[in-house]
């Protein structure tokens, strides 16, 4: 584990409640696994450096083969760093990586939590090879299980701190960062967006 952000946000539940939010994965094992499945074709295994940006607790790294990735919450760090995750303890708008060494970055469910996607997007694309391609994958608020996740936002714990965008919306973001959509799939309440580097 590489520590980048010392200080500990004591009203962020993904510190205080870590647990908590790790415990999802568990109680909805179903849902988790179908979610899997959407994103695992998009995986370049042994192509070159991918990195998860928000990695959370591991779930998704450590399901889908991606072994290396950046969190800022201390306390989901450690969880990752236990399912085999290499991890940077870090921000996505800062990435302690050099220019043009990522073959494939993944945003899962991080777009909706940052205050300035742009600004991650265009830091994802500076760390990005040539050939590279990021998949972003956001809960899809035209779904069943996304509008009941909307109705929700404002009592849930994690998904207050949301912001949570349409499909058209996100995919303006990238192309404003200059990726070009590619490819969109939508599953098990997701919507996943393709955009390679243009």
């Amino acid at each position: 584990m590489v520590f980048l952000v010392p200080d500990r946000d004591p009203e962020n539940p993904f510190e205080v409640r870590a647990l908590e939010y790790d415990h999802w994965f568990d109680d909805n094992h179903d849902l988790f696994s179908e979610q899997q499945e959407l994103i695992r074709p998009f995986v370049r295994t042994g192509e070159g450096a991918t990195l998860d940006i928000g990695c959370g607790s591991g779930r998704f790294s450590s399901a889908l083969g991606i072994f290396v990735g950046i969190e800022p919450s201390h306390a989901l760090v450690r969880m990752a760093y236990q399912r085999g995750v290499r991890v940077i303890q870090g921000c996505g708008e800062y990435i302690p990586i050099r220019n043009g060494s990522i073959i494939q970055a993944f945003l899962i469910t991080v777009i909706g939590f940052t205050t300035d996607p742009v600004m991650i997007l265009n830091e994802v694309k500076r760390c990005m090879h040539p050939h590279g391609s990021l998949i972003v994958v956001e809960i899809d608020i035209e779904s069943e299980i996304g509008r009941s996740y909307k109705q929700k936002h404002s009592s849930s714990t994690f998904l207050s701190r949301a912001l949570l965008r349409s499909c058209p919306k996100i995919s303006s973001l990238l192309e404003q960062s200059g990726f070009y959509v590619s490819d969109i799939r939508r599953s098990a309440g997701l919507v996943l967006i393709h955009g390679s580097v243009t």
